[in-house]
């Protein structure tokens, strides 16, 4: 087990299910901190999740990967403390497979929490999609990012018109990814004509989340 010895030059670390169904797995990572105190990069992913308080002073990159993320693993997530990070990634997944009903205020903790070098967010896999991008337009976060990833979600027309009436808040990035969520042909033609930066890849008939079972 990786809890036998310390491994303090261990520096990337990824444990998450790729054979079988993501809702069936459970994950303990809550002892990471004191065995791997030198990881830059860290992805996890499973249902039932235990990611503790994650005190790692050097990372880098962190991805939690989740059909059903609960509200525990997000506050665990905005509370760790990972002064170096870079890179978020944070996959919500459905409330049919255990996941918390996030509404967009339950974004806040993250949003307005100092993370000076993070450049890359990806809020991913929600439900709540649409909710989100006028928080997100307004956070104290979105200025200093270079990408922000909203793709494998359930953004519509409704959430594809809210991005263009903020059209200037989101203007700076050097990408927004938008790919497989469930915009229609008239929010992706006004997307491609307000925001260059947008990547729209394929978009799904049915609005659900990529990722779930």
């Amino acid at each position: 087990m990786i809890y036998a010895a310390e491994l303090p030059h261990v520096r990337a670390l990824r444990i998450e299910p790729r054979a079988f169904s993501i809702s069936m797995t459970r994950l303990d990572v809550s002892e990471l901190s004191a065995r791997l105190p030198a990881l830059e990069l860290l992805v996890v992913g499973a249902s039932d999740l235990e990611l503790g308080q994650l005190d790692l002073p050097k990372l880098r990159t962190l991805a939690v990967h989740s059909g059903g993320l609960s509200r525990r693993n997000f506050t665990e997530v905005c509370s760790a403390r990972v002064p170096a990070l870079e890179d978020l990634e944070v996959w919500f997944g459905s409330a049919d497979y255990g996941g918390h009903k996030f509404s967009p205020s339950a974004l806040a903790p993250l949003l307005s929490k100092r993370q000076p070098k993070l450049r890359r967010l990806g809020l991913m896999n929600a439900e709540f999609m649409n909710a989100m991008i006028d928080p997100l337009a307004r956070s104290m976060l979105l200025p200093q990012l270079t990408e922000l990833d909203l793709s494998m979600g359930t953004m519509t027309d409704m959430g594809a018109a809210r991005m263009i009436a903020n059209v200037a808040a989101f203007a700076h990035l050097a990408k927004l990814d938008v790919s497989d969520n469930a915009i229609g042909q008239a929010g992706c033609t006004g997307l491609r004509t307000t925001l260059p930066n947008v990547v729209i890849g394929e978009q799904k008939s049915a609005r659900r989340v990529t990722v779930a079972e």
